[in-house]
């Protein structure tokens, strides 16, 4: 049987096989150790997330050619993606992005992967003149995989959802400087940080928080901290005014 087959409902996005998340379409047998796994196990936001840097690196070649792809992972508080654009990304850039995405996960493009050997890889990779992507395999062996959707196609171990529609709600948050590999030696880059989510009301929220503490890489650490100390803050003001409501008479 394959993966998928052991996804019941909508809310299931992955599955894990010894505790590690597999790809979808991997042949798996009946005694191994698998379960399917939803957005809240840490383990489904890597792969929701890791879907959701590809979707970005997908609309940023559609919408700006020629740009070079470094890295895309998912992280702690969402997915980035860091890119050397033809020219520099500017704010208007990244609403332009953000809709270009949308519409990328309206088409709900199925999502395929592949492998190739090192020699293939090497000569996918020089086609798609992504030679930043060549250093990636250096110290590994074949085969490489490949994760495809639409015209966009990545070099990447994976897992991903099985489509772009399976990404319901998202949002740009920042860009930032970056170096290829980290190293300030290196290449200069930018990183475009997003998050996403299974619902909107929650991507609603974090636009809410983004618009009063402008967004750094650990403010969704700060999320739940943020929501309570104002809902407090909220809780004392309404009781504040309505005990002197209550006492007016007494006080004028």
């Amino acid at each position: 049987m394959k993966a998928f087959e052991l996804i019941k409902h909508n809310q299931q996005i992955a599955v894990l096989c010894d505790n590690h998340p597999v790809d979808l379409d991997k042949e798996i047998s009946e005694d191994q150790p698998c379960q399917a796994i939803d957005f809240n196990h840490p383990l489904g936001k890597d792969v929701y997330w890791h879907t959701s840097a590809h979707i970005l690196a997908h609309a940023v070649l559609n919408l700006f050619p020629g740009t070079k792809l470094g890295v895309g992972p998912a992280v702690e508080e969402g997915f980035y993606y860091d890119f050397i654009p033809p020219r520099p990304f500017t704010p208007e850039d990244l609403e332009n992005i953000e809709q270009e995405m949308k519409k990328i996960i309206k088409e709900d493009i199925e999502i395929h992967r592949f492998e190739k050997t090192t020699a293939e890889t090497i000569d996918l990779l020089k086609e798609q003149q992504q030679e930043l992507k060549i250093e990636l395999i250096e110290n590994f062996q074949e085969p490489f995989s490949f994760y495809q959707q639409g015209n966009f196609c990545d070099l990447c171990r994976g897992p991903h959802l099985r489509s772009t529609g399976e990404v319901k709600a998202i949002k740009l948050l920042s860009v930032a400087a970056a170096y290829w590999k980290g190293d300030e030696k290196n290449k200069s880059m930018q990183r475009i940080y997003g998050v996403s989510f299974p619902s909107k009301k929650i991507i609603n929220y974090i636009i809410c928080c983004n618009f009063v503490f402008p967004f750094h890489p650990g403010i969704f650490s700060y999320f739940r901290k943020i929501f309570f100390e104002y809902f407090f803050c909220f809780l004392s003001i309404k009781t504040f005014f309505e005990f002197f409501s209550k006492r007016k008479d007494h006080i004028f």
